[in-house]
């Protein structure tokens, strides 16, 4: 099977073969001995801190990984194989900088971070069942006006008013983001708050659970 190196990984690949051994190290390390978190951000914070004054930016890194650990499950490779599949295809690569030095000395690290299945792996796994919705919440909002009651005769002043709310959903699809309005009123308000306390309880609840039972919750 021959393997393509995606343009988005091309920077971060770049990044990461600029390291020096020492840097890389440090790196495998953090990566490996860093709990796993549900956004590959707040997994990146906690790798930066141990890594210290590292030259590269560490979340585009984690995310290429990420997405690298993602793909080897999906095609189905044995590890090592895979890993030689990526370092055969930088070596034919036509930018210089993305041309191993030292091939077997990248082989070996890029093994050893796919290999943090309790960290990396976990965290990569954790975001790509979040992600496998058909709409993903971007944004909420809820937008508060009045509508005044006018009599028959416009010019004078308002007889009564209305309290409305409007709910703005933003959510991800394919094809990117796309809006959804929904009128509230002061009872809408109320069971929407109801629901969403009555969520927050089963979502403590089930926290309990889980680690009753020895399984780290990431939310």
């Amino acid at each position: 099977m021959d393997f393509t190196i995606p343009k988005s990984a091309e920077e971060p690949l770049r990044h990461f073969l600029s390291l020096t051994r020492e840097q890389a190290e440090c790196l495998i390390t953090a990566i490996s001995t860093t709990k796993p978190t549900l956004l590959v951000q707040d997994f990146a914070t906690e790798v930066a801190e141990k890594c210290g004054a590292i030259p590269v930016r560490i979340e585009p890194l984690l995310s290429m990984f990420s997405g690298m650990y993602l793909a080897r499950i999906e095609i189905g490779k044995p590890l090592s194989e895979f890993v030689r599949g990526i370092s055969s295809a930088l070596s034919e690569h036509d930018d210089p900088a993305l041309i191993p030095k030292d091939k077997v000395q990248f082989e070996q690290h890029l093994n050893s971070i796919l290999s943090a299945e309790d960290s990396l792996g976990v965290t990569a796994k954790a975001l790509d069942l979040v992600g496998d919705q058909e709409h993903g919440c971007h944004s909420v909002r809820i937008l508060t006006d009045v509508r005044h009651v006018f009599s028959d005769d416009p010019t004078q002043k308002p007889k009564a008013a209305v309290i409305y709310h409007t709910l703005n959903l933003v959510f991800h699809e394919v094809s990117g983001f796309k809006e959804l309005y929904i009128a509230l009123d002061h009872a809408d308000l109320q069971r929407l708050k109801l629901a969403i306390e009555r969520a927050e309880s089963k979502e403590a609840t089930l926290q309990t659970v889980l680690e009753s039972a020895g399984v780290k919750c990431l939310n």
